[in-house]
Order: C-alpha cells, then structure tokens, then sequence
C-alpha cells in the first residue's frame, strides 16, 4: 500500500450511495445573467414582469465602442425597467455589458457551443467599484435595516439569509462583528 491513499468514506455516504440528493456536488460557477439576477433579487429590486420589449442596460461611457448610425443611450434612469431580468437585456454586438462581459457571458461577435469560465483580477474591480452594484449593495443595506432593525445579530443573520441562504458560522459571525 505504499505511495496509495486511503480513501475515506463519508459517513452519509451509505444514506444515499447513488447521490441522488446531490448532496458531494461541488460548487458550480453561475453564469453572467444569473450573477446580475441574483444581485437584484438581493437587493430587493429584481422586476420580475415577464415578457415585453428589451431593456436598454445602462453602459459606463467608456465602453461604449460603436460608431455605428444609432448612438448608445448615455442617460438611462437607475428605475423598476432597468432591473428586469437579464434575459431581457438588449445587446448590440459593438457594446459590451462590462458585467455580462467580464463574467463570461454570451460573444455577440462569435457562435460557439459552451462558455469558457476565466478567473481575472478585473471580476473582482468590477464588483467593488461599478456604479450599478455599488447602487444594488446601498439597497442591501437599506433592505437589512428595514427587514431587521431590532439587533446588530438580527441585521447580520438576515444579511447572510439574503445572500448565501444559510445562518453565519461562528468564524463569519465574529469576522463580521469586529468588522462592524
């Protein structure tokens, strides 16, 4: 057995050895329209109207590229409209989205079969310092207070329920308290 680990079992392993729960599923990176949809719905402000026209997103200045006929609209209203889902977003193919850009969403200029997930400094720029996240996470903040203003621990216990579905542990919880 030399050089050869021992594998060990987990102990729910005998409650379900066909993974039928899923339970040993690794995590799974989400794709671009599915972050900018989770970070609304966070935020409280995800419309959910269905169908309809395509929604204009709005589009930092400096990246707007086009030199087509029909210039790209610079003043578009942060309102109910603007945080339908992403599958309604309209896409001109001279103008990236920088969020469903940089994350990995869909090529307007080529036609492939699957999406290749890359890990890049600027993916975490982005969601520090972009006006429209920076926008959604004042919302956050202001849902937490609204929903839980009887307690730093109810504030902080809420704040994890929106975003990660779950109660803090005892390592986020005191991160979280000598951060505050």
């Amino acid at each position: 057995l030399r050089g050869r680990r021992r594998q060990r079992r987990h102990p729910r392993a005998a409650l379900d050895p066909e993974n039928r729960t899923w339970w040993r599923r690794g995590p799974l990176r989400i794709s671009s329209e599915n972050l900018r949809d989770s970070i609304l719905a966070v935020s409280g402000r995800l419309n959910l109207e269905r169908y309809g026209t395509s929604v204009i997103l709005p589009v930092p200045i400096e990246a707007i590229l086009t030199r087509s006929g029909t210039p790209y609209p610079t003043d578009i209203k942060d309102d109910a409209w603007v945080h339908r889902r992403s599958i309604y977003a309209y896409q001109k193919r001279t103008i990236p989205i920088p969020l469903l850009h940089l994350f990995d969403g869909n090529d307007n200029n080529a036609s492939c079969a699957g999406r290749i997930n890359t890990t890049v400094p600027t993916q975490a720029l982005l969601l520090t310092n972009e006006k429209t996240v920076l926008a959604r996470s004042a919302d956050l903040a202001a849902r937490i207070k609204r929903e839980a203003p009887e307690s730093l621990e109810a504030q902080v216990a809420r704040a994890y329920a929106l975003a990660l579905g779950r109660a803090p542990t005892a390592n986020e919880w005191e991160s979280c308290s000598k951060f505050y």
